[in-house]
């Protein structure tokens, strides 16, 4: 008889669906799709015209199919990043967005090439105009930083929020929101 009793418990264990943590991740990697090779010749001084090649990894175990959305946007060093405990995103404009439902347990490898098409220089700022994304062609920016200062590459994860019936800058819709962002930073090759 306790044979069975302990035989009943195990298949009773090993049948109950495990209670895990529901969460989405991003990942930026390089060129070579590690945590390195970011830019050409291992330099974050990043040259008019010269390409950028990244791969932003993005992991959906939410326990379904997600409609997720990966939004860029560019920065100077002093304007303010994504804030994880109000879960607000940078205020910055997004510019450039990429969008797909992402099955449950899947990986969402997003391709991202990237170079600065124009930068002009007035009254001591540096002003990124121009950039293509993807082979999107972004004009008309005015991303301005102080000459000889960084700037930041934001990458932004948004979920579909069904409830609210727009996209959200949360993983989940419980209490316990969590945001999912990166930033690279870089500076303008003279």
């Amino acid at each position: 008889m306790p044979l069975l009793i302990i035989s009943l418990g195990i298949t009773y264990v090993a049948s109950e669906p495990s209670r895990s943590e529901k969460f989405v991740t991003l990942s930026t990697l390089g060129s070579n799709l590690t945590l390195d090779n970011y830019y050409p010749h291992s330099d974050p001084t990043v040259a008019i015209g010269e390409s950028l090649n990244w791969h932003v990894s993005i992991y959906n175990h939410m326990g379904g199919p997600q409609y997720l959305a990966l939004r860029l946007k560019m920065i100077n060093s002093t304007q303010a990043i994504p804030d994880d405990s109000a879960n607000t995103p940078s205020q910055a404009s997004s510019i450039y967005e990429a969008k797909k439902m992402v099955p449950d347990n899947s990986t969402w490898m997003v391709p991202l090439s990237w170079s600065i098409r124009n930068v002009t220089n007035d009254k001591g700022y540096d002003i990124i105009t121009k950039l293509t994304v993807n082979g999107q062609n972004i004009d008309n920016l005015n991303i301005r930083s102080i000459s000889g200062q960084n700037f930041r590459m934001i990458l932004e994860l948004w979920r579909y929020d069904p409830i609210i019936k727009d996209f959200s800058f949360s993983s989940s819709a419980n209490p316990d929101k969590k945001t999912e962002w990166n930033q690279i930073w870089f500076g303008l090759k003279r």
